[in-house]
């Protein structure tokens, strides 16, 4: 007998329940997603702000650092080129390193210029300066005694010339190039002479006196034989200070007084919160006294005065170019191109088969060497009431310096 397998039997189908039969469950489980999408989308808006945040930051950061390579790229390209430009190291010609000033340009006959700008201090390595942007409105003591040394077995060379517009400065400073001067004079056996231009006032001086010529040119200011310290500044009954956000200041009762200790006919005008003592006074005074005495022998063998003419009839005023003359502190008033051409002659050197050069320089720092700096010397005007410098005159210093002191420091 045959048994047929049975035949499988389809399983049943699920129904969906009818609509209109909700269940409990079924509203937080339809309510449940949606809350949790919308916290979930708002957690992602969050990290795409941070996120647009954080890289906006960075991106900005490397763009700003991006073009500050490139600028210092270009600024060290540049200065590069500049260098190559006028430096050749292809050649040994000395004459590369000095530029034309007056004369015949192609004559082999020279005349060293030597410029003597602004306050005079020592050198850059004691009194500031230099650096990435350079000082203005100075010259350093120091610097021109070695130009004038280097000058004294230099063939090329026939004679110098000092430019002189200055109003002084430091002692030792000055000092520096009148040794120069007085070096080069005894040692090369060939003339130095100066010219003042604008202005050669205390510290020049005191520097040029030992030249065998000095010229000055029309308008210009020549003398002030003195030494002076200070201002010092005292602040009688200071009833309060002001901070320094609005650039600050001092009320007192009874005024600021000023005490300057000063050596010489003229030469006068100066610690803050109490008077200097008679002691401190006298000290002052005998440092003074002792730059004074020295100050007025170097004038005096330099330019063949009677000491006691300097101290009693000259003193420490500043005289224009006529009278300066008439007291022998110059030889004669001249123009630049009359006092190039007496050195010339000074220096045997005939007709006009000559020129005036001087040494190359940057106008101060990187800004120089990229012809954005500028050194300018104070006119007779300016110089007389001073003018804002970076580097400042410490008041304990005895200075031969003409003018207004606290301006010079840009007080």
């Amino acid at each position: 007998m045959t048994t047929e397998p049975p035949t499988p039997q389809p399983e049943p189908t699920p129904q969906p329940e009818p609509a209109s039969q909700p269940t409990v469950a079924a509203v937080p489980q339809a309510a449940a997603p949606t809350q949790q999408v919308v916290v979930q989308a708002r957690e992602g808006m969050g990290r795409v702000f941070g996120r647009t945040i954080i890289q906006a930051v960075v991106w900005s950061t490397a763009i700003v650092m991006a073009l500050l390579v490139l600028t210092l790229g270009t600024i060290l390209i540049l200065t590069t080129a500049i260098v190559a430009a006028t430096t050749n190291p292809s050649t040994t010609d000395a004459s590369a390193d000095y530029k034309f000033v007056y004369g015949q340009k192609d004559s082999k006959n020279k005349l060293l210029a030597i410029p003597i700008d602004g306050v005079i201090y020592g050198d850059p390595g004691t009194d500031g300066g230099g650096g990435l942007f350079g000082g203005a409105n100075a010259t350093y003591g120091y610097e021109v005694k070695q130009q004038l040394i280097d000058a004294i077995d230099d063939d090329q060379f026939d004679g110098v010339v000092l430019i002189m517009n200055t109003p002084g400065g430091t002692i030792y400073g000055a000092d520096a190039i009148r040794d120069g001067v007085r070096a080069y004079k005894e040692r090369s056996g060939k003339p130095i002479t100066a010219f003042v231009a604008s202005m050669s006032a205390s510290g020049g001086m005191l520097g040029m006196a030992p030249a065998d010529r000095i010229f000055a040119d029309h308008g210009t200011l020549i003398g002030s034989i003195g030494v002076r310290i200070g201002p010092f500044e005292y602040y009688d009954k200071v009833t309060s200070v002001d901070g320094p956000f609005f650039s600050g200041g001092v009320t007192t009762q009874n005024g600021i007084s000023y005490t300057e200790i000063t050596a010489g006919r003229g030469k006068d005008e100066g610690s803050p919160y109490r008077p200097l003592t008679d002691e401190e006074k006298a000290n002052f005074q005998r440092g003074v006294d002792n730059s004074y005495a020295e100050f007025v022998q170097s004038v005096s063998l330099g330019r063949k005065i009677p000491e006691a003419t300097i101290r009693d009839q000259i003193g420490a005023l500043i005289y224009d170019e006529v009278t300066a003359k008439k007291l022998n502190l110059i030889d004669d008033i001249a123009t630049r191109e009359e006092a190039f051409t007496q050195t010339a002659e000074l220096a045997k050197l005939r007709g006009s088969d000559w020129q005036v050069v001087r040494k190359k320089q940057a106008s101060g720092g990187l800004l120089g060497l990229l012809g954005l700096g500028s050194k300018q010397a104070p006119t007779a005007g300016s110089a007389a009431t001073g003018q804002p410098f970076t580097n400042c005159i410490s008041q304990r210093m005895p200075v031969a310096y003409y003018g207004n002191l606290a301006a010079l420091c840009g007080r």
